[in-house]
Formats: structure tokens, sequence, C-alpha cells
């Protein structure tokens, strides 16, 4: 089987080829195409095909031209549904990395020039073969924790700046882009549902405190998702690169299911043997138990030679994690509550809160006049009521004087008019 990695932009594509090296029926080519913009001096390209031994073209056509059987495309996150587009277009099947785009507009097209062109297309999901995941599935489908009320989850990894410089560039969607995607499939796998379901309100709140004043990032580094559906569970999310450099293990993800009945805690990568190294005086975590990267590698390979019928992360995942990360990071850059839109739905960009193309633009300027109307009328009445103020004040302050100038001109008679004037209080 003839499998092609398209583009080695993202660090995984390393752990990728690793596992396909071990597999005697898998014949590995790796495409690593550099465009104007990008980043010179990382570990690509020539150097890990010399590392791995593996032959390496410098062209997408020359890929195709090789005939592989099978893509995995691990572009940067702005570059992945063309690539896929262009793999639909030779007939190649695909995996590829999450999300699949930034946008729902992009994610639909290259999901349907798969569809047209009757090739397999996945996306990178490697909790859907943790152990860990599907026995808390299976116990909160049996009812082990009551009603989910709530869902608490983390998915936070060192910033992989020094390996990958397009980590820190604003249209790739820094730690939302990276992170989000994944940590709402493994939630929404857990609880059975869509988490990221038409019409769920998103609030996000982000910040550059780690990595972003000292590297001088533009993209938020840290960033707290809300996401409220309107007949389900709340679940927030910290999707942030948090964990230090000099931290032994580079991930973590952790979800928290709560219920009527009870809790279920869920940690995919807590198997692992720690300690401290002496010679090195540095900390070691070393990971056991399931590869799942290596899992979903073989349910792909599956797919492509017909073995397996059904793969666990397809199209409609892969539009769930678009739709989730364009409103998160739509809500990310424009004040209040942003809605996750239908797909057949564009995001209208704009300075104030996006409005759904389906509303008319007469719709939309009634609502503009009948506001401008009303902010008129609003000043117009407050004007009125300064008038009126004004005018009272310069009767009290004109009663004033003239009391003055009467109590000069007889002051025994201002006496009496005074006294006469407490008692009327009094009574």
């Amino acid at each position: 089987m003839k499998i092609a990695l398209m583009s080695l932009a993202h660090p995984r594509a390393i752990d990728h080829a690793e596992r396909l090296l071990g597999r005697p029926d898998v014949e590995l080519l790796l495409a690593d195409p550099l465009e104007e913009g990008d980043p010179v001096g990382e570990m690509r390209g020539y150097e890990l095909a010399e590392h791995f031994e593996v032959e390496l073209v410098g062209s997408y056509d020359e890929m195709f031209a090789w005939g592989p059987d099978a893509v995995i495309v691990c572009e940067k996150p702005s570059r992945r549904a063309a690539a896929v587009k262009m793999a639909a277009e030779h007939g190649v099947h695909v995996l590829v990395e999450q999300p699949l785009a930034l946008t729902v507009s992009e994610a639909l097209e290259a999901v349907q020039a798969c569809a047209d062109a009757g090739v397999k297309l996945q996306v990178v999901a490697p909790l859907r073969f943790s152990r860990a995941v599907e026995a808390a599935r299976k116990a909160i489908a049996s009812g082990a924790v009551g009603e989910v009320l709530g869902i608490t989850a983390t998915h936070t990894s060192k910033l992989p700046l020094t390996e990958r410089a397009w980590f820190g560039e604003a249209a790739e969607g820094g730690c939302i882009g990276e992170h989000l995607a994944p940590v709402i499939d493994v939630a929404s796998l857990l609880t059975d549902r869509d988490l990221a379901t038409v019409g769920a309100d998103v609030y996000v709140t982000t910040n550059r405190i780690v990595h972003g004043a000292s590297d001088g990032l533009e993209v938020p580094t840290g960033a707290l998702v809300d996401v409220v559906p309107h007949d389900g569970p709340i679940t927030a999310v910290d999707c942030s690169w948090t964990i230090p450099d000099t931290a032994p293990t580079d991930r973590e993800l952790t979800v928290q299911v709560m219920g009527s009945e009870g809790t279920i805690d869920v940690e995919p990568y807590a198997q692992h043997l720690a300690g401290f190294e002496r010679a090195s005086a540095k900390s070691f975590w070393i990971p056991f138990g399931t590869d799942f990267l290596a899992a979903a590698l073989d349910e792909f390979l599956g797919l492509v030679d017909g073995t397996v019928s059904e793969g666990r992360a397809d199209a409609e995942i892969a539009l769930q994690g678009a739709r989730i990360v364009e409103t998160a990071l739509y809500s990310a850059t424009t004040p209040g509550i942003e809605q996750v839109l239908a797909d057949d739905t564009p995001r209208v960009e704009s300075e104030e809160n996006s409005v759904p193309v389906g509303e008319t633009e007469a719709e939309t300027d009634a609502e503009v006049d009948a506001e401008a109307e009303e902010e008129a009328l609003s000043l117009a009445e407050q004007e009125e009521r300064e008038e009126e103020l004004a005018a009272e004040s310069e009767e009290e302050t004109a009663a004033a004087d003239s009391a003055e100038v009467a109590a000069q001109a007889d002051p025994e008679a201002a006496e009496e008019a005074t006294e006469e004037d407490g008692d009327a209080r009094e009574e």
C-alpha cells in the first residue's frame, strides 16, 4: 500500500512517519513543498527524509505522479481543506489532522469534493481509540452518573513554536485552532451528543499571559471556551498552551462529566512512568498502554484496503470540528456571545456580532433604522428634560432673590412670613 505524507508542517507528521515505517505493508513517501513565507531552518523536508531514510519530493504534483493509495494531510490549518480537495481530485483517500478547516464553508467544500470523488475521508482522532474513553462512554450511557448536567475539559500542551513558527501566525487560529476540535470531539463522544450543535451559544475569553508577551505573539495562547446548547449540558474547555517548556510531557487532555448521580473523570494520557534522571538532571515521563495514534492509522489503512467498512472519525466529525472552531474564533474577536450556525449559513464578518445571512437586507436595514429612531427620540427627550430642569432652577433662583429684596425692605414682615412658614411645615 502506497501512503504519502502530504506536508510535514504539523509536528505530528513525524509521529505518523514513525508508525508507518514499522509496517511491512506500507511504502511511504514524504511530500513537503515549501511556499513563499514559510520559515527556513526548521526540521522538515530533507532533514526528516534523511533521518527516516525515506524518499522525499518537493511538490504535490510529483507526489500524485507517484500514485499513492492514500495521503495523510499534515498541512497547517489554513491549507488543509485545499490539500484535501486536491487529493480528492486525484482519487486518493484522505486522513487529515483536526480541524479540517478553520471555516465551515472550506470544510464543506472539502467534504463534498471527497463525496463526489468517492474517496474515504477521515480525521485524525486518536482518543476515539482510548480504552479509558470507551469505558467512560459506556458507564455514562448506562446511567452511572444520572442525567449529565455539565462538562469541564482541558486540552493543553507546550507551545511548539520552536518546532513550527506557524503556530504563532494569526491566520492559523492560535491555541483554539490547535486544541479545541479534538477535545470537543471526545466530550461529544462521551455524552453521545454533538456539543457543537447548531444554535449552541459559544463564549470565549482569551489571553496571552503565557508566551504571548515574551514571544511577541499576536495569537491567543490561553483560551477558555464555554459552549451552551439549548437542550444539553454546558461545556467549559481550557484549550491553552500552558504546559511549561521544561515539563517532561508535552500535552494533557482531561474530561470531567458531572451528572445528577455522580461524576466521571477521564484522563487518556494518565498512564505513564515518571521519575528523575540524575545524569541529565531532568524529570522524565514515559507513557505506556494503547498507542492511540497507531490504532487510528490501522483503522484508516483498513478503510483503504477494504478490510474495514466504517471509520470512527468521518466527514461529520470533520464538520463538527470546523463548526465549533469557526464559532469560537469569531467569538474571541467580537463582543458578546456567538451562536453555532447551520453549515449552509455563512457568517457575516463585521465589527459587531455577526448576523446570519438568512436574514434579508431589508430586515437588517429596518432594525438599524428603528435603533437610530429610538436613539434620536431618547436624545430629544433628554434635551427636553434638561430644559425643564433649567427653567425650574431659574424660577427658584428668581423667587429667592425676590424674598431677599423683600426682607431687606421690611424685616418685620419677613420674620412673620418665616414664622408662618415654619408653623405650616410643623402642621
